[in-house]
């Protein structure tokens, strides 16, 4: 680390998207802590309007329940391992009128779906995940699991290297995520393409983002 290295802290909340969800089921929240020499997070919103999108991608991340679970049952721990959180939200025109659309997940990777350079300048994300795909409009609200789509993100560091404090917190009526870590990073400008074929055609996007080393942290989140 560089011996000039700064301090720097960031919170975001972002909005609450109004989303009629009765006919969805709740599913518990699951927290994870989150670690490792790498981290990153992006959020950003795309060339139509009414679009926004949220990524957390890391390398080492283990489920504080699944955890406390094999300890009980006097079980190895679960091993960390790579996982991406996500949410994108669309507003589109159909037949019938407005529609929005919400398509969420919480899932595994596998290396090297997501690459960090060490010094934290560059970093890549290529996965193809399942997801929860919700539609509301006037005619009532509809879901589908397992929907598939493919994230690709380019995260391009700047600003010195820093010991930082992050705190971000994202919600909707469906998904709700917060994280809070502490380690060093930098902030970063992002280029991605969410390709969920459901959805149409793929969405561009860009904006704000972080790259880190996460020292220790700890990510909640709830989906419906």
């Amino acid at each position: 680390m560089s011996g000039q290295q700064r301090e720097w802290s960031c919170g975001l909340l972002l909005p609450l998207l109004v989303l009629s969800a009765a006919a969805v089921r709740a599913d518990p929240s699951t927290s994870y802590i989150v670690s490792g020499s790498t981290g990153a997070a992006l959020w950003g919103v795309g060339n139509q309007p009414g679009t926004e999108a949220l990524i957390f991608a890391f390398n080492q991340a283990v489920s504080v329940q699944a955890a406390a679970a094999a300890a009980a049952a006097k079980e190895s721990p679960p091993a960390p391992g790579p996982r991406v959180f996500f949410s994108v939200t669309q507003w589109a025109l159909a037949g019938d009128g407005w529609v929005l659309r919400q398509w969420y997940g919480d899932v595994p990777m596998t290396p090297p779906a997501l690459v960090i350079t060490p010094d934290l300048m560059q970093g890549t994300l290529d996965v193809t995940v399942p997801g929860t795909l919700v539609e509301s409009r006037a005619s009532g609200t509809t879901v589908q699991r397992g929907i598939p789509g493919r994230l690709q993100v380019t995260w391009t560091g700047s600003g010195d290297l820093a010991n930082s404090t992050t705190a971000y917190t994202y919600q909707t009526a469906l998904y709700t995520t917060t994280l809070q870590s502490i380690g060093t990073g930098r902030l970063a400008a992002i280029a991605a393409t969410i390709t969920v074929p459901a959805l149409g055609d793929p969405i561009p996007l860009w904006g704000a983002g972080s790259l880190g080393a996460v020292t220790t942290g700890s990510l909640n989140v709830t989906m419906q």
